[in-house]
């Protein structure tokens, strides 16, 4: 599985050989944010070096995509990796996890690279027992 529609550009690999993917920017400065339709998005605020962005020069990017086929299955899944991966008061945050349903991000919680190998196999445990089931 490909996290996100953009070829993995020096990422580092997690649980379940997925790869994180490093912000990188287009021509226009623009970082590579591409949240998945329905499921989870890993995004992250990269800072960008010629000051593109908010006031701060700061940009969302697109770290990692779980994809679901439905909303259901993408809140279940969410909810499992909230419960194994989120961090109280987004203290020590590193990334946002959204839960992305068909009318966009409904909600999230903040978590850090080193909850991501939980986040990611609660998430994807809940996943494969939901499709094993259908």
């Amino acid at each position: 599985m490909t996290p996100n529609n953009h070829p993995p550009s020096g990422g580092s690999e997690t649980e379940g050989k997925m790869m994180l993917i490093d912000p990188s920017f287009d021509a226009r400065g623009n970082s590579n944010y591409d949240p998945v339709p329905i499921g989870l998005h890993l995004c992250g605020i990269c800072q960008h070096p010629d000051g593109y962005g908010d006031a701060f020069g700061q940009q969302p990017y697109t770290a990692l995509n779980i994809p679901a086929r439905n909303d259901a299955e993408a809140r279940a899944m969410w909810e499992a990796a909230k419960a194994e991966a989120s961090l109280p008061d987004r203290e020590g945050e590193d990334f946002l996890c959204d839960l992305n349903i068909g009318i966009g991000c409904v909600d999230d919680f903040s978590t850090n690279r080193q909850l991501l190998p939980r986040l990611i196999k609660a998430a994807l445990s809940v996943r494969t027992i939901l499709q094993e089931r259908s």
